[in-house]
């Protein structure tokens, strides 16, 4: 049985185009999940929690009414 394989021009840049899809993808899971991430390879310590609470600023300059 002989079998013919055939890979055009648009095979390579599909190939292409999802490797660079993949890296975008990791990118971004790694940027938003980072303490998750950092977490994950850490022994014995919590992983650091953002607050999702801002503080006021001290800098904040009040008017005179």
């Amino acid at each position: 049985m002989t079998i013919f394989a055939y890979l055009d021009a648009g095979t390579g840049s599909l190939l292409i185009q999802m490797l660079a899809g993949g890296i975008a993808g990791l990118a971004v899971f790694v940027r938003f999940r980072w303490g998750t991430v950092k977490g994950w390879f850490q022994r014995g310590e919590e992983p650091e929690q953002e607050s999702s609470v801002e503080e006021p600023s001290a800098n904040v300059v009040s008017r005179p009414e």
